[in-house]
């Protein structure tokens, strides 16, 4: 039989084992949704408004108020104290929680911003487990931190929170242990506005089909209550989902002579619209490739099924940022390093850019998969040769270029992903070499629709 004293030895070290372990979960929840909100943005918007992620857990007992609620790490002793008055003041009014625990996750949303106006929170739906040392129920929510200032620079669009995070938040809050977000990025997406809810399907298939070989790079212009000038009138409309016939029809379209679609979804001819008012076009750039604007700024971007938010002209910012933080206390060229970068997005096929501390010591190191260059500074001209190949570009922190072509090694990493393509995971690959090795190290990687990926060795959570 147990003891007092054995029986309180086991309860502790069960309760540091759990705490472990909550811990460890929350570093791991923490790091998976930094990676996979990665995705939706090649600038960074999202995770740069992420200050941290919290499990908070809270226990339904009502003889134990004060240990009902608690945090990992700990929120701000302001804060955690307002929630526990409130959630004190909760408990007494609803008596229980409620089985599934919707009306805690409202309550504590609402709790969490309302405190302060310097920070946002999204929170999740718990998971419930009975504890059976506690003798409760236990209600464990996943919080997502956002500095509220970055959050409203970053992701509002004409003045108003983008509708894809608006959707996100709330496929979100029950997709949040799942390995990866894509499923709920593309429910948001198709649910971000009446529009997209209607032609999502539809003109993600239309952008997989080709016409005697050639790519769809048309261009739908919706009508919706505006009075468009049409130039060829069709006799009879033709359905969104007539995919081979609109398919057709789109070949035939270019800017001022747009494939025109009403409201109900129906091909009617082409022409153009003349209104102060934005209207919705899709252009059709490449293989499940396309991009939604509203007048004349990009709305939203579809890549490989995959919901992209428009680019924020911060690219210049966060290269800046990045290479303050990788190549820290070390000599380093950021305005040729700039340059490089911001000339290589015009490379057609796109390329990768790596630049290290041991450019050298890489090309002799890499020397049977690479072709070594005498160290040079590259004019525009010869670097838009040299990107023409296969393979990345080796530069030192001066932005001298040691070798090109080169086939990148590297480490497998968990943060792999298939849906990015075999640049984007070698470059993952071979940083996550590099930071084993303490060496600093930063790659671009530019895709063939210019978008930048900037990978470094000081974002060793993501690699």
């Amino acid at each position: 039989m147990f003891n007092d004293a054995s029986m309180s030895e086991i309860i502790e070290s069960w309760k540091t084992s759990n705490y472990n372990k909550l811990m460890h979960d929350q570093w791991e929840m923490k790091k998976r949704i930094r990676v996979q909100f990665q995705k939706i943005s090649k600038e960074g918007l999202v995770t740069d408004a992420i200050m941290d992620v919290y499990t908070l857990v809270v226990f339904d007992k009502p003889s134990a108020p004060l240990g009902r609620f608690t945090c990992y790490p700990k929120l701000s002793p302001g804060m955690m104290a307002y929630i526990s008055e409130h959630l004190q003041k909760f408990y007494d009014e609803t008596s229980i929680i409620g089985e599934d625990g919707f009306n805690l996750m409202t309550y504590m949303d609402y709790l969490l911003n309302s405190h302060t106006n310097q920070q946002l929170f999204w929170c999740s739906y718990p998971q419930i487990s009975y504890d059976i040392i506690e003798e409760a129920d236990t209600y464990f929510f996943t919080l997502i931190q956002f500095d509220a200032s970055v959050f409203r620079e970053n992701l509002y669009f004409e003045g108003e929170l983008h509708p894809l995070i608006k959707a996100l938040n709330y496929a979100w809050i029950t997709q949040y242990k799942e390995n990866s977000y894509d499923n709920a990025f593309r429910k948001a997406a198709a649910s971000m506005n009446d529009l997209l809810g209607g032609v999502w399907d539809h003109v993600n298939l239309l952008s997989t089909l080709k016409y005697e070989g050639s790519q769809n790079r048309g261009s739908i212009l919706f009508t919706d209550s505006h009075e468009p000038r049409i130039i060829l009138e069709l006799a009879l409309p033709v359905s969104l989902s007539e995919y081979r016939q609109i398919r057709k029809l789109l070949q035939m379209s270019r800017p001022g002579h747009y494939l025109l679609v009403d409201r109900d979804y129906m091909a009617i001819g082409f022409g153009t619209i003349e209104s102060d008012s934005p209207i919705y076009r899709i252009d059709f750039l490449d293989h499940l490739h396309w991009k939604l604007y509203h007048g004349n700024d990009e709305f939203l971007a579809c890549s490989n099924l995959l919901p992209l938010l428009p680019n924020n002209n911060t690219d210049l910012y966060n290269l800046k940022h990045m290479l303050e933080r990788t190549f820290e206390g070390m000599d380093y060229d950021p305005v040729r390093i700039l340059e490089i970068i911001r000339q290589a997005k015009f490379q057609r096929k796109g390329t990768m850019i790596v630049i290290t501390e041991r450019a050298k010591e890489e090309a002799e190191r890499l020397s049977a998969s690479t072709i070594k260059i005498v160290p040079t500074s590259f004019t525009n001209d010869q670097l838009n040769l040299v990107t023409k190949i296969d393979g990345a570009a080796i530069f030192d922190t001066y932005g001298i270029c040691h070798a090109i072509g080169t086939i990148m090694d590297g480490y497998a990493t968990e943060n792999g992903d298939p849906s990015r393509g075999a640049r984007f995971n070698s470059a993952l690959r071979y940083l996550n070499s590099q930071v084993k090795q303490d060496v600093r190290c930063m790659v671009a990687v530019i895709s063939e629709d210019r978008y930048v990926d900037i990978l470094s060795s000081a974002d060793e959570d993501a690699l």
